[in-house]
């Protein structure tokens, strides 16, 4: 397994946890410690109304790696045989990730900034 199957793999992963989260902010309305620590969460003037701000945004970057996780390991392991036009698909998927990235570390930066 080279770097790229393992990164991919590991995208793959944080997807599917933070699918585990997105539920947890659903039905529980709290936010898991792992995206926003606990000792943060204690200054929060509405958690609940965090934690439903945050959805969205969990579940698209979420779908994001499930997505960018997938394409990638397919075209690391040839399942997904797409020729010369390899390389290039693998670089916008994985710039599309790190925009997705992006988005999602603004999102909190903003939503701590309206709920802290």
């Amino acid at each position: 397994m080279d770097f790229m199957m393992a990164f991919d793999v590991i995208v793959l992963l944080l997807g599917a946890y933070l699918v585990y989260c997105a539920v947890v902010m659903k039905k529980d309305g709290t936010i898991p410690s792992s995206i926003v620590p606990a000792q943060s969460m204690q200054n929060c003037r509405d958690p609940k109304g965090y934690a439903k701000y945050l959805f969205p945004w969990v579940c698209a970057f979420a779908a994001g790696s499930l997505v960018f996780g997938g394409i990638s390991l397919g075209l690391d392991l040839h399942v997904l045989d797409l020729g010369e036009a390899y390389a290039k698909i693998n670089v916008v998927v994985i710039v599309m990730f790190l925009l997705l990235w992006g988005l999602f570390s603004y999102a909190l930066r903003k939503g701590h900034s309206k709920f802290f």
